[in-house]
């Protein structure tokens, strides 16, 4: 694995080699960067860029064979499992972890939404877990959602009441938002108006109060001039079961489609 070697001693610049194990040759690069005039968030964004696109190019010119692969354990261990038939959208007490294999990739989305790169490439690297709690008051379904994720990205919270009510909200990600939520059925003018891509695929699934199989959940920016429309529900996919949001975001005329899946990891503490 190509290696970060900084020069010391030096007062005007900084000097940074980047060595290839085995071919110093080929893989070697010296790049000064004056550091007086470069602040150092970019200068760290630097060095992970050339230090990734170095790493690429070596292992491009390794044979398999050559390659030493040793296992990394990851501090989360997430599972792909199907989901228990008791776990619908009419109980999703647990917690859930965002399958990137099956997702999509949200960063397009994001930069749409106004979320700067940085943070946009922090998220896409972090692993996403929501951890859900669903009750009723006063036959009003409640979801409260904590999203956490790895990385030192700080999470989030959600509180979602099903009754259709405008109601605001503060997030650090996403900044002043205000929504609605409500169950919905797949039949009807509300449902007609969806667009094509949230209404095909879908496991019906009818565990609402009337027996509707979706929930739809609404988001307004107005600092960023962007919408966007959830439709949840489950899916299935090579025979497992997903928690699943499609989600549609609009901004003037540009839209944009997402599809996230979620594995299930195992019911609440």
């Amino acid at each position: 694995m190509p290696r970060i070697v900084p020069s010391v001693g030096v007062t005007k610049s900084t000097s940074v080699t980047f060595f290839g194990p085995g071919d110093p040759l080929e893989s070697r690069a010296r790049i000064c960067i004056y550091a007086r005039v470069v602040p150092p968030i970019l200068w760290e964004v630097f060095l992970l860029a050339e230090t990734l696109k170095s790493s690429i190019l070596y292992y491009q010119k390794t044979t398999p064979h050559q390659l030493k692969v040793s296992p990394i354990k990851n501090h989360i261990n997430t599972v792909k499992m199907a989901t228990p038939a008791e776990f619908t959208l009419a109980n999703l007490n647990g917690v859930w972890v965002m399958s990137k294999a099956l997702s999509d990739d949200p960063e397009p989305v994001l930069a749409l939404q106004g979320i700067g790169w940085l943070k946009r490439k922090a998220i896409g690297l972090a692993t996403i877990t929501l951890t859900i709690k669903e009750t009723k008051v006063n036959d009003v379904t409640h979801i409260d959602i904590s999203s956490t994720a790895t990385g030192g990205i700080q999470g989030t919270a959600e509180h979602r009441e099903l009754d259709w009510t405008e109601r605001g909200h503060e997030d650090h990600v996403f900044g002043s938002l205000v929504g609605r939520n409500k169950w919905l059925d797949n039949k009807g003018a509300e449902w007609d108006a969806l667009d094509d891509f949230q209404k095909d695929g879908w496991l019906d699934e009818k565990v609402g109060p009337n027996g509707e199989p979706h929930i739809l959940s609404t988001a307004t920016s107005a600092a960023n001039g962007w919408t966007a429309i959830q439709l949840w529900g489950f899916t299935e996919v090579n025979g497992l079961r997903y928690y699943t949001r499609k989600v549609v975001i609009t901004k003037g005329s540009e839209v944009l489609k997402v599809k996230l899946y979620y594995d299930f990891q195992g019911p609440l503490a």
